[in-house]
């Protein structure tokens, strides 16, 4: 009787022993398949930083060069300190009027643009792997 207990004893040992390394596998492939997520989604958000960043710069530099071109244009007509001075305050009210709208203007949109380029790469991900 005894020599039976002990092997069903050994046998749910066992079993809760393979289980016991099941469940810890379980646990470091889940802890590897977020880690590799979370990795996904960063670089998904910095590809996407690091493009706007640059288009930003392509258009400050664009709008830079429009503003020196309307001064040197308004300088034909007046001296070049008004129309420089012109330019300057015009240049002056809008990053006023940035500041003052910052919230609706560009907080809110490139937030739901970051937020919906993201999403869509996750999206993507996700149909590349079903």
């Amino acid at each position: 009787m005894k020599a039976e207990e002990s092997g069903k004893h050994s046998k749910s040992q066992n079993a809760v022993e393979r289980l016991a390394r099941d469940l810890m596998k379980y646990v470091e492939l889940q802890l590897e398949y977020q880690r590799i997520n979370s990795s996904e989604k960063i670089a998904a958000a910095t590809s996407f930083i690091v493009s706007v960043l640059v288009v930003v710069l392509i258009f400050l530099f664009a709008f830079i060069f429009v503003i020196v071109s309307f001064a040197v244009i308004l300088s034909y007509y007046t001296s070049w300190a008004i129309g420089f001075g012109m330019l300057a305050i015009i240049c002056l009210l809008l990053c006023i009027g940035a500041l003052l709208f910052r919230k609706k203007l560009i907080e809110k949109p490139m937030f739901e643009l970051a937020a919906g380029a993201i999403l869509d790469s996750i999206e993507n991900k996700d149909h590349e792997n079903a």
